[in-house]
């Protein structure tokens, strides 16, 4: 009995060393994947009824080290990497401001919201998540977005970003980012 919980215990320390080595080597994240595996429901459609915007939500991941975009310009796309809409922490729904031709897109008329409106995302399972803008604000390309993906203040949290500024042709995107804070009520 004495030798089976020696190997146990050496199980166990060996699991812990595992556990802790990919955490540092950032090949597992607490906050992240266990959200990921947490879920039945995935955010499906977004509502800002003042603006008119009623969109699909996709799920979006990285491409080049940057969040990707949604693939169609009528959609948005939630951050799959990070806290799921109405979990703490800080979930981000990006959208095209519009498209080639000048032509629309899902948040062409996001300039236009303000402090106090409301936001609504419906998930997979019929919840409704219901969050107020607490503040818009514009990010050159170049700036430290940190703060739009991460939150440590125990409030859950939505972030709505769209391209902004001026079109560069070389680069091929706008030269600053429009981002809506808001958090759930």
């Amino acid at each position: 009995m004495k030798h089976r919980i020696q190997i146990i215990s050496v199980s166990i320390l060996f699991i812990v060393f595992i556990f802790a080595f990919a955490l540092q080597e950032g090949l597992w994240s607490t906050t992240t994947d266990m959200r990921l595996w947490s879920h039945n429901t995935l955010p499906a459609k977004l509502s800002i009824e003042r603006l008119g915007i009623y969109a699909d939500i996709e799920s979006v991941g990285v491409v080049d080290n940057a969040m990707a975009v949604p693939s169609n310009i009528e959609d948005v796309g939630w951050y799959q990497y990070g806290a799921h809409p109405g979990d703490q922490g800080s979930a981000v729904l990006a959208g095209h401001v519009n498209w080639t031709g000048g032509r629309s897109a899902v948040f062409t008329e996001l300039h236009s919201i303000a402090i106090g409106d409301i936001v609504e995302v419906i998930d997979t399972g019929g919840s409704t998540h219901r969050f107020i803008v607490r503040s818009i604000r514009d990010y050159l390309m170049d700036n430290d977005t940190t703060e739009i993906f991460t939150s440590s203040d125990g409030l859950s949290r939505l972030n709505l970003i769209t391209c902004d500024g001026v079109w560069d042709p070389v680069l091929q995107t706008h030269k600053s980012r429009l981002v809506v804070f808001t958090e759930k009520i």
